[in-house]
């Protein structure tokens, strides 16, 4: 490749932003102390899954967060709302602990929104597996069935993840991709689990109180 008559500045440039090109970035879903996982499983409409959302990096030369470290991302995660829901809270939408601003967190009907820096915290380094957490997402099953998820660069044409040196990656990363499965069976609301264990002492007093009519009957 022709490089002749750029100053040494731009070699510079030219050498890094091609070395970028090599190297490339996902967005993938995951687990607390686990690998990659892309298939979660909720057991019981009502009940919840915590599923994690990381930036992994791989290629050649796969060593960009590792030198650059990261300073800031955004993502969207989009589903099915009728299969599962994310709240518009921040116990449902929590940001990874090492990244101190927190810029917009939200969730409607089909998409949950979260958007992290490093203002003021340490520069996030990856983990031994090339993967940097973004932050977690607590999904409740609200019918049976299977949902999509899928989570992609939030603003598509804005540079919102970008490393420590400010090189934006945006451009770099691909889609994540996986499923929430809700299975049957449904967890009782707190009114039905008093109902059913009014209705078990109610059962037991009437028991009680016929062995005590029969036991006065015999004596009697």
């Amino acid at each position: 490749m022709r490089i002749a008559g750029l100053g040494f500045a731009s070699v510079l440039m030219w050498l890094s932003a091609a070395g970028i090109a090599r190297a490339g970035f996902v967005f993938e879903f995951g687990q607390a102390g686990s690998s990659p996982v892309s298939d979660f499983v909720i057991t019981a409409v009502g009940d919840t899954v915590d599923v994690q959302v990381y930036l992994r990096e791989f290629g050649s030369p796969g060593d960009i967060l590792a030198t650059e470290l990261l300073f800031s991302s955004a993502v969207a995660l989009t589903f099915d709302g009728t299969i599962a829901k994310v709240q518009d809270e921040l116990l449902d939408i929590t940001p990874a602990p090492d990244f101190d601003v927190i810029n917009f967190v939200s969730a409607s009907t089909n998409e949950a929104a979260l958007d992290v820096a490093a203002f003021l915290n340490p520069l996030v380094p990856p983990d031994p597996d090339n993967r940097i957490l973004l932050g977690t997402f607590r999904f409740t099953g609200v019918s049976v069935g299977t949902t999509a998820i899928r989570v992609s660069d939030l603003t598509p044409g804005l540079d919102e993840t970008n490393t420590g040196d400010f090189t934006p990656l945006d451009d770099l990363i691909g889609d994540g991709w996986g499923a929430i499965a809700v299975q049957g069976g449904v967890v009782p609301e707190p009114t039905s689990l008093t109902l059913w264990g009014s209705l078990a002492v109610c059962g037991l007093v009437a028991l009680w109180r016929r062995g005590r009519r029969r036991k006065d009957a015999v004596t009697g």
